[in-house]
């Protein structure tokens, strides 16, 4: 199997990217073998090395003016959401000449769609993430409120803990210096969270500017965290800690974060940059 492939980044988090219609004259249906290849594509040494893998497909009635992505964790699951891997996305319809594409976009990812502006050609994106969700079913987390003062993982310590949906779970806490490694496992497959979690650990710089480290879902600690920057600019402005906008700096770099509280929409600005353009190859994930 022959699949062409761009490897682009945003503020450190990478990502690879193909177009469905490849896959599918390689020898590969829409769904076949998905986790799979996504396993092997993002391991590092044995494939390419990435935070996920994305397939993108453009649709639409009469000028495929849609864009949808199947969008998949280092492990095969699936992403839900990436804030950074939407900029990517947009790059990538850029570096393919399908420069005919609407702005503001609409960019489909299973259930959530998001309107991204883009300027440069896709290297600047501005991304309607949509709305932060504090209701607990909707993250999902087993709690009665979004503010718990203890969790299993941390060892029922009395401790602030956020927990709210930006299109995928997060859980949100002040950073005291712990291994985030060990840390972010445990909260990530604590039972109290049925579809597992990303964890960020939240440092306040001053009323614009935080600092942040992140441990993502099926992906383990990674440079940035597009949604992960909203989910933690946002608790930050609903305790009454910050204000919008915010700066989000993380170890890749820094990201621009927006919340219009009364309509309680999030708006993500940050760079996407290409790093590598190549041929799959994977000849053990053809389709018989």
């Amino acid at each position: 199997m022959k699949v062409p492939f761009i490897k682009l980044q945003g503020c450190g988090n990478s990502f690879v990217v193909v177009r469905s219609d490849d896959l599918f004259e390689a020898g590969l249906s829409i769904d076949d073998n998905r986790e799979e290849l996504a396993r092997t594509i993002c391991e590092q040494g044995k494939g390419l090395g990435a935070d996920g893998f994305f397939v993108i497909s453009r649709e639409g009635v009469a000028e495929k003016t849609r864009l949808f992505v199947d969008m998949r964790n280092p492990d095969g699951s699936l992403m839900g959401m990436c804030g950074n891997g939407v900029r990517c996305v947009v790059r990538a319809c850029f570096m393919w000449g399908w420069n005919d594409l609407p702005n503001p976009l609409t960019v489909f990812i299973g259930a959530h769609q998001v309107q991204c502006h883009t300027a440069n050609e896709g290297k600047t994106v501005r991304v309607n993430m949509g709305p932060a969700r504090f209701e607990p079913k909707m993250v999902p987390v087993e709690a009665e409120s979004p503010l718990m003062g203890d969790i299993r993982a941390l060892g029922g310590r009395k401790r602030p803990v956020w927990t709210l949906s930006m299109g995928n779970p997060h859980c949100v806490i002040g950073d005291e210096g712990e291994d985030l490694r060990e840390v972010g496992s445990a909260i990530e497959n604590d039972p109290l969270f049925p579809q597992r979690t990303n964890v960020e650990m939240v440092t306040i710089c001053d009323r614009h500017t935080i600092s942040v480290r992140v441990w993502e879902r099926g992906a383990g600690i990674t440079k940035a965290c597009g949604t992960g920057a909203c989910a933690s600019a946002v608790v930050c402005i609903e305790r009454g800690d910050c204000d919008s906008p915010m700066t989000v700096q993380m170890p890749g770099g820094e990201l621009i974060v927006e919340w219009n509280r009364e309509e309680n929409q999030v708006f993500l600005s940050g760079p996407a940059e290409e790093i590598a353009t190549g041929v799959l190859f994977c000849p053990e994930l053809v389709a018989e």
